[in-house]
């Protein structure tokens, strides 16, 4: 599942990872650091023993989020 900027959720990559694809989350969908942690705890908890979990990362000036 592509990373949708304000549109992907933790109900959308819970759905995705258990249906057998990847999902993947823009890590700016979260205004911060803890809000992003608590999200990827949550489809941890509900993803019990799958993968495919991705995380959209921009690495450059513009991520105001890039040195946490």
């Amino acid at each position: 599942m592509a990373p949708m900027f304000l549109v992907t959720n933790v109900e959308m990559l819970v759905e995705a990872i258990n249906g057998g694809i990847a999902g993947c989350v823009p890590a700016l969908n979260y205004r911060t650091i803890p809000e992003l942690e608590a999200a990827i705890k949550k489809v941890r908890e509900l993803t019990p023993g799958k993968n495919g979990l991705g995380i959209n990362l921009i690495v450059n000036k513009s991520n105001t989020k890039f040195p946490d």
